[in-house]
């Protein structure tokens, strides 16, 4: 019987306790993101000559579009604390609205064009952050974080629903302009900006499921404004990119496994 006993699998305590305390954890992650456009020097390819230039600006929409986000969750864990690099393939995506107004002498004399854009650009996404764990045992571990992170253009798409309200009968016609969708990928450029956020990590059998909420703040544009009219076909309707810096709220699911399992220092003996 004595011998049974010590055939079981088990770690001697401190190489066990190492464990635990040191961890290498990678996975996949996955997700929905919302976008928050912040606008900084506007711009249009139409020049005003005798009203305010103010009356072109766009009005953009906060959190209006949703995006995807999936890649990779690889950390470094120590007593409490990890270093994430979670590299993702992210498609954001926004909206804004403008109008252009033609008017005469009389009131009938007026032309109305209204755009409702929606923007979408994809990115390979590289956040590097720091991760606190607040519980240290047990199956659910909540943390905070905190990082930076810096994205590389892909590709983006704009399309341009055009409405068109023409007054010369006396009373309003409005009809469809149509759609215009172009790819305006030379207008966007690579961004980095900070992120911070919270989530929590519920161990089942030698899977963690990881659920985290954070939101990133834009510290560069990314919008290339020097290749603002590239686009003629955009450029004659008057739209045009401004510079933007944009903000998110980003959820995110990973699934992660612990790579240490694989060392034969901790191999059940």
């Amino acid at each position: 019987m004595a011998q049974r006993r010590s055939m079981k699998p088990k770690l001697p305590g401190s190489e066990y306790q190492n464990f635990l305390k040191t961890q290498w954890w990678l996975g996949l992650k996955f997700g929905t993101n919302f976008t928050q456009p912040n606008p900084g020097e506007r711009y249009s390819s139409i020049v005003p000559i005798n009203y305010d230039t103010e009356l072109l600006e766009k009005n953009y929409k906060n959190f209006s579009e949703p995006g995807v986000h999936i890649g990779l969750d690889l950390s470094f864990y120590h007593k409490g604390f990890s270093i994430a690099m979670t590299p993702v393939y992210k498609m954001a995506r926004y909206s804004y609205s403008s109008m252009v107004e033609w008017t005469g002498d009389t009131d009938v004399e007026t032309f109305q064009s209204e755009y409702k854009v929606t923007q979408t650009a994809s990115f390979i996404e590289v956040p590097l952050s720091l991760r606190y764990e607040l519980i240290k045992q047990g199956k659910l571990r909540p943390y905070i974080m905190a990082g930076m992170q810096y994205s590389f253009s892909l590709s983006a798409k704009k399309e341009t629903n055009i409405k068109h309200t023409d007054f010369i009968t006396g009373t309003p016609q409005t009809y469809d302009g149509g759609t215009v969708t172009v790819d305006v990928k030379d207008e966007f450029q690579n961004y980095f900006g900070a992120l911070g956020g919270l989530g929590f990590g519920w161990d089942v059998g030698n899977i963690r499921t990881i659920l985290e909420v954070s939101y990133s703040y834009g510290l560069s544009s990314i919008t290339d404004t020097n290749q603002r009219y590239s686009e003629n076909q955009l450029a004659t309707l008057g739209e045009t990119n401004d510079e933007t810096k944009i903000n998110g709220v980003n959820a995110s699911l990973s699934v992660v496994f612990p790579l240490r399992y694989i060392d034969k220092t901790f191999s059940s003996r």
